[in-house]
């Protein structure tokens, strides 16, 4: 396979795939079980009391656990994030905050003893990563088995720990409570062995013009379910679609010009769809399904039906093409994500990508006709038919 003009450089010889809420704990305590001695964490935020408790066991079994995180998150640094990393750092784990170098620390990747890498679009809070049966985001991840992809992204990681600065723990308090909502998991755990190709997606070193070589690749179908696809780039009042293109959105809707079925899922809290917000959820999807119509093209973007789908909201940034490569990224489709923050991502070819367009097409509405919706070896399905209620205190004392 070849992205961006040159060859992807990595292979793996297992992938477990899963989604948030269905299975993102469980992939993420398969992932943690898997630590012989080091972990490596790189997250723009951690708030679930339940990644905590994983991570403490790990401290407990005397490995060694080093955490990079945004050092000034939208809407400020919360109390309870300080206080999970202040617990974290006291139990002995070395904690960092992101330098300057990015407007945002926005990846979300883990490694362990550089031999497995762990790739989310999910903030490791209460809704990206619930416990199993509690309602949360749609997401995507992948745990990956390969040693030189995984050394890549441990020298990634202490490339920018070079330009972190080390975080100071504090006196807290605190009760942090998860969501209590029940949700039936669909899609489970899945392990897929061979050898499989996986390209890096990095921001803001290489991700515009790979992802837009992966769109440019596509000869039958593009699936992309995004949290939000701004309808362009540059100034909301001033910019334009003709002066200031979305570039990953335009080559969605150019596949679609050369025959390609295309089809654009996004999220529908209220916040993406304001009417008068001329970047929001609801006037991209009006703006592509315009240029449908005209053009009588095989395309179409819809806004996610989240009482059907009973998720909080879709935070994927994920692209499925010809249904065997996928795209598993934090790469919002706006224009400072790709270019000014720190973001990552895999392309991966294969089977793999099969499972994610059944994610896909179960929340377009689409029947999967796939027998197993797990893709794969099925290796954890549990369902909670009661509430799930998981409490975490958090004391610090000098």
């Amino acid at each position: 396979m070849t992205i961006c003009g040159s060859v992807a450089g990595f292979s793996a010889s297992e992938i477990t795939t899963f989604t948030s809420p269905d299975s993102s704990f469980a992939g993420f305590s398969a992932f943690t079980e898997s630590v012989d001695s080091t972990l490596y964490l790189s997250v723009y935020q951690i708030s679930s009391p339940d990644v905590v408790e994983e991570l403490l066991a790990l401290l407990r079994e005397g490995k060694k656990v080093s955490i990079i995180v945004d050092k000034s998150p939208a809407g400020g640094f919360p109390d309870n994030e300080k206080a999970i990393l202040s617990i974290l750092q006291v139990n002995g784990a070395e904690v960092f905050l992101a330098g300057n170098e990015y407007r945002f620390y926005h990846g979300k990747y883990a490694v362990a003893d550089n031999e497995t890498l762990f790739i989310t679009t999910e903030n490791l809070g209460p809704t990206g990563f619930p416990t199993p049966g509690v309602r949360g985001n749609r997401g995507w991840g992948v745990v990956i088995e390969g040693p030189e992809i995984s050394e890549y992204f441990a020298r990634l990681f202490f490339t920018d720990r070079a330009h972190s600065h080390p975080f100071e723990a504090d006196e807290f308090d605190i009760e942090i409570s998860s969501d209590s909502n029940v949700f039936t998991p669909v899609f489970e755990l899945a392990s897929f062995e061979g050898r499989f190709d996986v390209t890096s997606v990095v921001a803001p070193d290489n991700a515009i013009p790979r992802i837009l070589s992966l769109l440019n690749s596509a000869n039958q179908s593009i699936y992309i379910e995004q949290f939000y696809i701004y309808k362009y780039w540059g100034k909301p009042k001033t910019g334009s679609v003709e002066e200031n293109p979305n570039l990953f959105l335009e080559a969605a809707i150019n596949a679609a010009r050369r025959g390609v079925t295309v089809r654009i899922l996004m999220d529908s809290t209220w916040y993406n769809i304001e009417k008068d917000d001329r970047k929001s959820n609801y006037n991209t999807a009006s703006y592509v399904n315009d240029v449908a119509r005209r053009e009588g093209l095989d395309l179409e973007a819809r806004l996610v039906d989240k009482a059907r789908l009973d998720v909080e909201k879709i935070h994927t940034k994920g692209v499925v093409v010809d249904e065997r490569l996928v795209l598993i990224s934090s790469v919002n489709w706006n224009e400072n994500s790709p270019t000014n923050n720190r973001e990552v991502g895999v392309i991966i070819e294969g089977k793999p990508a099969e499972y994610f367009a059944d994610v896909f097409l179960y929340d377009w509405g689409a029947n999967v006709d796939r027998a197993d919706t797990g893709g794969g070896n099925k290796l954890f399905f549990i369902v909670f038919t009661g509430a799930v209620i998981a409490v975490f205190i958090v004391r610090r004392r000098r």
